[in-house]
């Protein structure tokens, strides 16, 4: 890992994000009916980097992580390819 990444995994409230994204999306899928199709729009990178006084590259880092999170998530659950 790069010492951004590092630096970045130490930030307040990163994991509990991860978490509550996580449990939301297992909880949308138990709820309603399953999705065939599941697409991410990957908003805001950038601008969570500015707003932390980070890196761009920090911003993406962060929203390519929480995208593996979530995909590893969705991939737990019945969902289709």
């Amino acid at each position: 890992m790069n010492s951004t990444f590092t630096f970045f995994l130490t930030l307040p409230g990163i994991k509990q994000a991860t978490v509550f994204a996580d449990s939301i999306f297992k909880a949308a899928v138990r709820t309603g009916p399953v999705p065939k199709h599941v697409a991410f729009i990957m908003d805001g990178n950038r601008r969570y980097a500015k707003n932390n006084k980070l890196p761009l590259e920090a911003g993406h880092s962060t929203g390519a992580r929480n995208l593996v999170s979530v995909s590893n998530s969705a991939a737990s659950l019945p969902l289709g390819f």
